[in-house]
C-alpha cells in the first residue's frame, strides 16, 4: 500500500505530512495542506479524477449522498488527532448503513 486506506488518516497525514508507517518522520512539511484541502482531496476533487464529480463527491441535489457523521469537526481537533475521530454514521445512497 501507498497509503493508509483510512480517508481519516489520509487527510491527517495530508496536514500533518508525518507518514504512516514512521509517524514521527514528516515528509516535505511546507507541503502540508489544510484539513479543508485535505477533505476535498478525498471528495469532490477524487470524484473529479474519476470523471463521476456530476454524481458522486459533493453533497447537492442529483448526487447520490455517500457521507459520514463524525464524532468531531476535523477542523477543530488536534491534527495528529483527526484520524482518531469517530465514525457515528455512514449514510449511502441516502440510506444509513452504520449506526455507531
Amino acid at each position: 500500500m501507498v497509503t493508509d486506506p483510512n480517508p481519516l488518516h489520509m487527510v491527517e497525514m495530508a496536514v500533518t505530512r508525518r507518514t504512516w508507517k514512521e509517524p514521527e518522520y514528516v515528509l516535505a512539511p511546507q507541503e502540508r495542506i489544510s484539513v479543508e484541502s485535505a477533505i476535498r482531496a478525498i471528495t469532490s476533487e477524487a470524484a473529479w479524477q474519476l470523471f463521476s464529480d456530476h454524481e458522486i463527491g459533493s453533497l447537492e441535489a442529483g448526487k447520490m449522498a455517500d457521507m459520514v457523521i463524525l464524532g468531531a469537526d476535523p477542523r477543530q481537533v488536534d491534527p495528529d488527532a483527526i484520524k482518531e475521530i469517530p465514525v457515528l454514521e455512514t449514510w449511502m445512497g441516502g440510506t444509513q448503513v452504520y449506526k455507531a
